[in-house]
């Protein structure tokens, strides 16, 4: 049941992400989308720790990637350690370390919970949202509701 509910976040976050605009605050283009992704995947990644625990076996698949997208998030993560002066905005500003620490969760929830089968269920969901999002900005350029 957890795998069902792990690949249905994965699905809505997908979806939701480039469609995600909240006007409640002053940057509601990067802000928000960076506020939605880190919560999703807190959430996904503790439904994947509970699954874990539940099986009491602990399953990581390695793969190819797996050593380069630890390399990168490690780098950010000094990076984040020694020359961040404002450690607090760096956890929350888009493309920092809080946004590369949770696409590589994402990335290991991912590899680690969904077939190949189910990554084109991914897929699909990315293109139908930015299909979505095209028409809308397809609308609104052509002013239609003036």
């Amino acid at each position: 049941m957890l795998n069902k509910i792990i690949h249905r976040g994965l699905l809505a976050l997908v979806f939701l992400l480039p469609l995600f605009f909240l006007p409640l605050t002053m940057d509601f283009f990067d802000f928000n989308k960076n506020f939605l992704l880190i919560l999703a995947v807190l959430i996904l990644t503790f439904l994947w720790i509970l699954k874990m625990a539940l099986e009491k076996r602990l399953v990581f698949k390695k793969t190819v990637l797996d050593l380069p997208v630890l390399l990168l998030a490690i780098s950010y993560l000094l990076s984040f350690v020694f020359a961040s002066t404002n450690k607090t905005e760096a956890l929350f500003l888009p493309m920092n370390i809080g946004t590369i620490l949770a696409l590589t969760l994402l990335y290991f929830v991912i590899t680690n919970n969904l077939k190949s089968s189910q990554v084109l269920s991914l897929l699909q969901a990315l293109i139908s949202s930015a299909t979505l999002l095209a028409l809308i900005a397809i609308y609104q350029t052509l002013g239609v509701t003036q």
